[in-house]
C-alpha cells in the first residue's frame, strides 16, 4: 500500500513582513487618492493645497515600492506605483527643462531691467537689507511685509535718492507692500483684494515700458484663508487677462508652482523666469527658519512673451524666512519678440 506523499507546509511570514506590505499598501493607496484628487479636484480644498505645495516631495515614497514591489512579483502594488510616478514626473519634470536660452536678443538693443523682490518680515534687519540693496543696486525694488518701522528706516536711508519713484502701502503685520524705482512710473496704483493688496505700476524704460504687477498672495496656511486667496488670484488673473504688452507679475505669491491659481496664470500666457533660465528647481522659504519643513519655491517672477529673463537668482541672506529674488530682464521689441522664442 502507498501512502500519499506529505503536502510541503508552507511557511508562515512573519508579522513584520505582513505589516510591511500592509503598510506600503496603504502608502500607495494614499498617494494614488492624492494624485486623483489634483487630477480632478485641483487644489479645491485647503488640504490638496498643502499636498500640491509639497508636489515635489509628497509622492516620493512610491519609487523605493516599485523597486520592492518588483523585487517581490507585488504585481498590483507595482502598477499603482507606477501610475504615481508618472503623475508626478508629469508635474515635476518641467522644472528641470529649461524653457528657452533667454540670449537670442542679448544683442538686440533692447532695454534691461535689473530687479530685485524681498519678503522683510517685520524683523530689525534695515542696516543689512540697505547693504544689500547697495550691493545688488536694482533698477526695481519690490519690499513685502513693509511695515511703518521699515518705511521709516527705508526714508531716512539714501534710497530716497536712489529711487525717485515710489508706491507704498505699510502695515503692521504682513501686507505692507512697496514698489521702489529708478525709473519714472506712470498709472501706479495699489489695488486692494479684500485686506491684501497689489501694486501695479508701468515702469517707462528708455525705449520701452513694461507693466509690472507686485503681487503678495494670501497664505493658504488655514481654512478661513482659503477664500481669500481664491478671491486675490481671481482679480489678478482678471487684471493680467487685460494686458497686451510687457507684463511682469513678481512676488512673493505664498503658492507654488503646482498650486491652481499660478496654473491659471500660465494658461494666460505667460512663463516662468526660474523655468526660462533653468532654475525651475530653485527654493526661496522657509529659508532655514522651519527646519521640518521641506523647502519650496513661493516667490516668483512670471512674464509674458514679449519680457525674456536674462538671469534669476536666489539670495542666500538669512534676513527673512524668503531668500530675495535678483532677476535681469529684457523688454523685447517686436522685431526681436519672435526671434527669442
Amino acid at each position: 500500500m502507498r501512502w500519499p506523499e506529505e503536502l510541503p507546509v508552507a511557511k508562515p511570514r512573519s508579522w513584520l513582513r505582513q505589516g510591511f506590505w500592509r503598510l506600503a499598501q496603504l502608502v500607495i493607496g494614499l498617494l494614488t487618492v492624492g494624485a486623483v484628487a489634483r487630477l480632478v479636484a485641483h487644489d479645491a480644498v485647503l488640504p490638496l493645497v498643502w499636498i500640491n505645495s509639497f508636489t515635489l516631495y509628497f509622492y516620493l515614497p512610491a519609487y523605493p515600492i516599485l523597486l520592492l514591489a518588483l523585487t517581490a512579483s507585488r504585481r498590483w502594488l507595482a502598477i499603482a506605483s507606477v501610475g504615481v510616478i508618472v503623475c508626478h514626473g508629469i508635474w515635476v519634470a518641467p522644472d528641470f527643462i529649461p524653457r528657452r536660452s533667454g540670449s537670442a536678443a542679448e544683442a538686440s538693443g533692447n532695454p534691461k531691467l535689473r530687479a530685485m523682490s524681498a519678503n522683510v518680515i517685520s524683523r530689525d534687519s534695515y542696516p543689512l537689507l540697505i547693504d544689500q540693496i547697495h550691493k545688488i543696486s536694482p533698477d526695481v525694488l519690490l519690499l513685502q511685509e513693509l511695515t511703518h518701522s521699515w518705511r521709516d528706516a527705508l526714508e531716512t536711508s539714501d534710497l530716497p535718492a536712489r529711487y525717485p519713484y515710489w508706491k507704498m502701502l505699510t502695515r503692521e503685520g504682513s501686507y505692507g507692500i512697496a514698489l521702489l524705482s529708478r525709473y519714472p512710473l506712470a498709472d501706479a496704483e495699489i489695488i486692494q483684494v479684500n485686506v491684501v493688496s497689489l501694486i501695479r505700476a508701468t515702469v517707462s524704460l528708455e525705449g520701452a515700458s513694461l507693466r509690472m504687477y507686485h503681487v503678495h498672495g494670501p497664505s493658504p496656511r488655514f481654512f478661513h484663508s482659503l477664500p481669500a486667496a481664491e478671491a486675490y488670484w481671481a482679480e489678478v488673473a482678471r487684471l493680467v487677462a487685460q494686458e497686451s504688452g510687457p507684463t511682469a507679475v513678481v512676488g512673493d505669491f505664498n503658492v507654488t508652482q503646482h498650486a491652481r491659481w499660478y496654473a491659471n496664470l500660465i494658461d494666460q500666457g505667460l512663463h516662468s523666469a526660474h523655468r526660462d533660465c533653468g532654475r525651475g528647481y530653485a527654493v526661496t522659504w522657509p529659508n532655514g527658519t522651519w527646519p521640518i519643513v521641506p523647502p519650496i519655491r513661493i516667490d516668483h517672477a512670471l512674464l509674458s512673451a514679449e519680457v525674456e529673463c536674462v538671469s534669476i537668482r536666489e539670495l542666500p541672506d538669512q534676513l527673512s524666512d524668503h531668500r530675495p529674488l535678483v532677476m535681469e530682464l529684457r523688454v523685447l521689441t517686436p522685431s526681436n519678440e519672435a526671434e527669442s522664442l
